[in-house]
């Protein structure tokens, strides 16, 4: 079979304790056809000098230097300068498993899949102990709606998935850098609405390590619920900007909150505490009252299954 050009884009930002153990993952690989783009994002640490040291030794690998910009930006430099076939974004304190690539190749050759997405590994740096995030439902070729909506297991992160160039460039979807608050769920939102062939695999192909700190942000519910409001809020006020020209544009909006209700069901504890943020918002494109209120219901009994009633519907 052949072999396709897979790009692997990297930001980095002061993780000189873990940048080796990354790169050297991706290096190893016994899959070969890659080029590996490393973003130092302004790095304070040695990071920036060990990605001119790794340049030297591997010709696949290109180094940027930019002023710190944040992690969007990172990416999205990553991605103007990408050549591949495929893109993956790996983040510089993790790494991939032993022949992730072989598999993927083989995988993205056979189905020619717009996205891929496969099980993973979480590494809790505290403890030094490993989580196996298994995908248990394997797929043949689906879309992004059937995708949300039939119960396969929905990660909000880019790591998890790796996207065809062609189909990125296609549809300009890149990641918001205006966004500074889960970020992530923006640039998948707008893959998931637009993607036609996606493929879910159960090999575990990555591990996330995950720090002290990501573990402290990721527990506060205060910083859910604002990201929560601050999306649908997004939403409406630049209605007439982007999001309801058309009708596809306006299921987008639809696409948004089932994608946000998803994401925490699994990981808000007080509803409430969401349910009186939403009521706040003004959602001012809903044709009557009712239809707000069937929305507000479905977001304060975390019911996935009337959300996906209500896309379904709509």
């Amino acid at each position: 079979m052949n072999s396709q050009l897979i790009s692997i884009v990297i930001p980095v930002y002061n993780v000189e304790e873990f940048f080796h153990q990354c790169v050297n993952s991706i290096i190893s690989q016994s899959y070969t056809n890659i080029e590996i783009i490393l973003v130092d994002d302004g790095s304070t640490d040695t990071s920036g000098k060990l990605c001119d040291e790794y340049s030297k030794l591997d010709s696949r690998i290109k180094v940027i230097h930019q002023k710190n910009a944040g992690l969007s930006a990172a990416r999205n430099k990553g991605l103007e300068l990408v050549t591949g076939d495929y893109i993956w974004f790996v983040d510089s304190d993790d790494w991939i498993a032993e022949d992730a690539l072989k598999i993927l190749n083989f995988e993205l050759k056979k189905s020619k899949a717009e996205i891929v997405t496969f099980s993973n590994f979480q590494y809790i740096e505290t403890s030094k102990t490993t989580k196996d995030n298994f995908i248990n439902k394997k797929s043949e070729l689906i879309d992004g709606k059937t995708f949300i909506t039939s119960g396969y297991k929905l990660e909000i992160a880019p790591w998890i998935y790796v996207y065809q160039r062609d189909f990125l460039v296609k549809n300009n979807i890149s990641f918001r850098e205006d966004i500074k608050i889960h970020e992530d769920e923006f640039f998948l939102l707008d893959c998931f609405s637009k993607v036609n062939k996606i493929i879910c695999i159960e090999d575990r192909l990555y591990y996330h390590r995950i720090r002290a700190n990501s573990l402290m942000r990721s527990n506060r519910i205060d910083d859910k619920v604002y990201s929560f409001s601050e999306a649908i809020s997004l939403c409406v006020a630049n209605k007439k900007k982007y999001l309801f020209n058309d009708f596809w544009s306006k299921k987008q909006f639809h696409y948004q909150l089932m994608f946000y209700s998803l994401y925490f069901k699994n990981n808000v504890a007080n509803s409430k505490q969401l349910f009186n943020k939403v009521k706040k918002i003004k959602v001012d494109y809903l044709s009557d009252d009712n239809m707000k209120l069937r929305l507000l219901k479905i977001i304060h009994n975390n019911s996935f299954s009337l959300f996906k009633y209500y896309i379904l519907r709509n």
